[in-house]
């Protein structure tokens, strides 16, 4: 219905400027305006009413995030997550703890740094 209503307007608008140019119409004269059949036969002509405001729109989509706005983390070690300290959409600061991972590969890397220091400490011996 409002969309009717809205090509009558227009119409209505549309004939009255185009009466309103005529400068040689006498005070007397009546303006003709005439609908070609093409438009006729799609235009339908409605009386004007009231009806409520409608302040929203139901509409479909899908909502998202801005990926620009993303880090994408990835651990350096393989392992098992024991614990998450964050929730989705919670902010970061730099050195801060977001989660704890159980790794056989970090527990191989500080075994292999103990040997190493005491490889190293029997290496200074020796060398004194």
């Amino acid at each position: 219905m409002v969309k009717n209503t809205v090509h009558i307007l227009i119409i209505l608008v549309a004939a009255h400027l185009m009466t309103g140019c005529n400068d040689k119409k006498g005070p007397n004269d009546k303006a003709q305006f005439v609908i070609s059949d093409s438009l006729m036969k799609t235009l339908k002509i409605d009386s004007v009413g009231k009806c409520p405001i409608v302040n929203s729109l139901t509409l479909t989509g899908k909502v998202g995030f801005d990926e620009d706005k993303v880090a994408r983390i990835y651990p350096m070690v393989s392992g098992i997550i024991s614990g998450v300290r964050l929730q989705i959409g919670d902010y970061v600061q730099k050195g801060q703890v977001m989660g704890v991972i159980r790794s056989s590969e970090m527990a191989g890397y500080s075994s292999d740094l103990v040997s190493a220091k005491a490889n190293l400490l029997i290496a200074r011996k020796n060398m004194d």
